[in-house]
C-alpha cells in the first residue's frame, strides 16, 4: 500500500507486552502515526523496525514539505506531553489519523497489532499500578468524527 502512493495511508504499530506509563506509550503511538505519515509524502523510507523518528526528524521533515498542519500538530502534542496532560495527549494522538485524513483528504489503514496489550500492559501512573484497560475504548466514536478507517 505504501508502494503504491495513492490516497490511502497504512499506519502500523505493535503494542509490546511491557509495562509502560501511558504517556510514554502514546508519545510512541503519535511519533509512530507522524513518521509514517510524513514518510509516506517525502517517500522516505523508515528505519529498520519502522522505527518512529524523534521530534527533531519529524519537525525538520514537516518543515521540508512545508506542512504547516504537521507542525502545528506536533508543537500542540509536544505541550501536552511536556505538561505530561495524558487525557488531551491521549485524545490528540488518537484523532489524529482522523483529522489529517479530513485535512489532507486522504485515508488512513489503522493497523494496531496486539491491541489488547493496550489493557494489560500499559498503566495511567508512572509507577504501573493504575492499569489503563480502558485505552482501547479511546477508539470508540473516532470513525464517526473522521474519515479513517480503523482496524
Amino acid at each position: 500500500m505504501w508502494n503504491q502512493n495513492g490516497s490511502v495511508i497504512p499506519f502500523y504499530i505493535e503494542v509490546q507486552d511491557s509495562e509502560q506509563w501511558a504517556l510514554e506509550f502514546i508519545d510512541v503511538y503519535y511519533r509512530t502515526f507522524m513518521s509514517q505519515y510524513l514518510s509516506f509524502k517525502t517517500r522516505t523510507i523508515l528505519d529498520f523496525e519502522n522505527r518512529p523518528w524523534n521530534f527533531l526528524r519529524l519537525l525538520e521533515m514537516a518543515k521540508e514539505l512545508n506542512d504547516k498542519n504537521a507542525l502545528k500538530d506536533i508543537n500542540y502534542f509536544q505541550d501536552y506531553l511536556e505538561k505530561e496532560q495524558i487525557g488531551q495527549a491521549i485524545n490528540w494522538a488518537f484523532s489524529a489519523p482522523g483529522v489529517f485524513a479530513g485535512k489532507e483528504n486522504v485515508f488512513f489503514l489503522i493497523m494496531i497489532d496486539e491491541i489488547q496489550y493496550m489493557t494489560e500492559y500499559v498503566f495511567h501512573d508512572k509507577d504501573c499500578k493504575a492499569s489503563a484497560r480502558r485505552l482501547p475504548g479511546a477508539y470508540h466514536g473516532q470513525k464517526r468524527k473522521s474519515r479513517y478507517k480503523a482496524h
